[in-house]
């Protein structure tokens, strides 16, 4: 019976998130990534293309600069076993992408208005920004 009794202890203690990197999507409130949109690894560029590196600091860089009416191609580039950035999402523009290891995925992003276009993992712990001028 110990065996059981051990068994069902790991599953309760295994369901915990202990905060962004170790919560599973099973975990959290958030939508599971790529709901909004598929994810798509082949989407081809139609901006200038900006490369992103998923690190465990976060976005690198976390901010990219925009000229109104341009259209940005962030190239995620995710090397981090981090659960909380295994998708991205874009929530003004209802965009998710699953990100996954060592492989380029391609997001591009209108940048219309002038302002700030927040980026973020699936979780929105980790976030960074399109910062648009005119």
């Amino acid at each position: 019976m110990k065996p059981a009794l051990l068994f069902f202890a790991s599953l309760v203690i295994g369901s915990f998130s202990f905060g962004c990197g170790q919560a599973d999507a099973t975990t959290s409130s958030a939508p599971p990534p790529g709901t909004d949109k598929p994810a798509s690894v082949a989407e081809t560029a139609t901006g200038r293309v900006v490369e992103i590196k998923v690190t465990d600091k976060g976005f690198e860089p976390s901010t990219v600069e925009a000229k109104k009416g341009e259209t940005v191609s962030l190239k995620f580039v995710r090397s981090t076993k981090s659960e909380c950035l295994k998708a991205i999402n874009i929530p003004s523009l209802k965009i998710s992408k699953d990100l996954p290891m060592n492989e380029p995925v391609i997001v591009n992003v209108p940048a219309d208005k002038e302002g700030k276009i927040v980026f973020q993992c699936w979780m929105a712990m980790i976030k960074g920004e399109i910062d648009v001028k005119g």
